[in-house]
């Protein structure tokens, strides 16, 4: 029984000093460089939105996936037309709505009196696919 536990001790102290050793590694190799903010109007060229729809919804995913929020209100996507100099929908409600009736995104709740939105995982690979600007496309094939 004592061999046992001798064993698996060595083997223990084995598997400590392997990370230890890729720790190391990992600490003297050039540290992850922290990349610059992307603005919005600089994010949106990566993008080829066709309607008020698409555009709402690779706004959405700026918010959720360039600035880190969990969920985005109708005004603040507003806010990303303007920021695009996009021209503003009539009525940015039913923009959203269509989106939400596609199931690009969804309700995350209330917030006061206004409601939040997430985009769904199809709402991500739509943006991250079907809006890709094909010149992106190739431009990362290349890199």
């Amino acid at each position: 029984m004592a061999n046992k536990f001798e064993k698996m001790e060595k083997r223990i102290d084995n598997l400590e000093e392997r990370i230890t050793k890729i720790e190391e590694r990992l600490q003297s190799e050039n540290p992850p460089t922290k990349r610059k903010p992307t603005s919005l109007p600089e994010f949106k060229l990566n993008y080829k939105p066709s309607n008020n729809k698409e555009k709402a919804v690779m706004v959405g995913y700026f918010y959720e996936k360039e600035k880190n929020m969990n969920n985005f209100t109708v005004n603040e996507i507003k806010d990303g037309f303007k920021k695009c100099k996009y021209p503003l929908p009539a009525n940015m409600s039913d923009v959203i709505a269509r989106a939400s009736k596609d199931g690009l995104i969804m309700k995350a709740g209330k917030e006061g009196k206004y409601t939040q939105w997430m985009l769904t995982e199809t709402g991500e690979k739509f943006v991250e696919g079907e809006l890709k600007n094909e010149w992106t496309r190739i431009a990362r094939k290349l890199v």
